[in-house]
């Protein structure tokens, strides 16, 4: 059995959520950009990758500032308190029906890490 890979000891910084936002640009269209604005969401809500990507309009509740997660990675549904700036992260993103973020969660994956190295490259 493969042994734990060590825990995870710092947060991503400002400068490298800024960084990450100059790279990724501001067209909501495009996948990069919703990337790393799902990136702010999670540090904003502490939710989950798989959690934001299956986060649906109709389990968000914008007046009320709650988001209804019905299924969770431990199969229990959640309610997470959403923060002015969830909100407004919610608000910037395009239309109000189906998945918030229109990713899946290996669109997620193999585009952070794509952004991230066109960041890392930019230093």
């Amino acid at each position: 059995k493969p042994s734990k890979p060590p825990p995870r000891d710092r947060r991503v910084s400002a400068d490298e959520v800024a960084i990450l936002m100059d790279k990724a640009g501001l067209d909501m269209r495009r996948v990069s950009c919703r990337v790393v604005h799902a990136l702010r969401f999670a540090i904003e809500t502490a939710m989950r990758a798989g959690e934001i990507v299956n986060m649906d309009w109709d389990d968000v509740d914008l007046e009320g500032r709650v988001a209804h997660l019905p299924k969770t990675k431990n199969g229990y549904s959640r309610y997470v308190p959403l923060s002015k700036s969830a909100i407004d992260l919610l608000e910037e993103l395009p239309g109000r029906e189906g998945k918030c973020f229109n990713l899946g969660s290996d669109q997620l994956s193999a585009m952070f890490r794509k952004v991230r190295l066109a960041a890392i490259m930019r230093t």
